[in-house]
């Protein structure tokens, strides 16, 4: 099929060597912005995809557990600096340099601790708190 709209890709980058996963992510990025064609990648190696996405979604045994626009992950993820002092939600993920809490918790810290959550952020999250349906955006 010489242009496609829609481009089916399963973990293409995992398996390539830096200049081939560069050239294929180049491709990726042209097809989107040229052709303005939709990809559906499926991929463990977020932090290489985030910079072109733009929706989001979670795929967990069978079942959609996450469906949203990347730019809305703030509504249900937020980073907690590392220096804050106050009380966390019992439910936070401890991380090397912030915490990570649910964004229906964020009244409990100062507004001045509070950063923007990452892709990355948002998978983490979803990881740790898979058996907890309250913090998971459904479709």
């Amino acid at each position: 099929c010489k242009s496609p709209d829609i481009l089916l890709i399963d973990e293409i980058t995992s398996v390539l060597d830096v200049y081939g996963r560069q050239f294929y992510l180049n491709l990726f990025r042209e097809y989107i912005e040229k052709k303005n064609g939709t990809i559906f990648l499926t991929t463990n190696i977020i932090t290489e995809v985030s910079p072109f996405i733009d929706h989001i979604f979670v795929i967990r045994k069978g079942s959609l557990v996450f469906n949203d626009q990347k730019n809305n992950i703030s509504k249900e993820v937020i980073r907690v600096k590392k220096e804050y002092r106050g009380e966390l939600p019992n439910d936070h993920l401890n991380l090397s340099s912030y915490y990570l809490i649910a964004a229906s918790d964020a009244e409990l810290v100062e507004a001045k601790y509070i950063d923007n959550a990452t892709t990355e952020d948002l998978f983490l999250f979803l990881y740790r708190h898979k058996s907890k349906g309250n913090y998971v955006k459904a479709a």
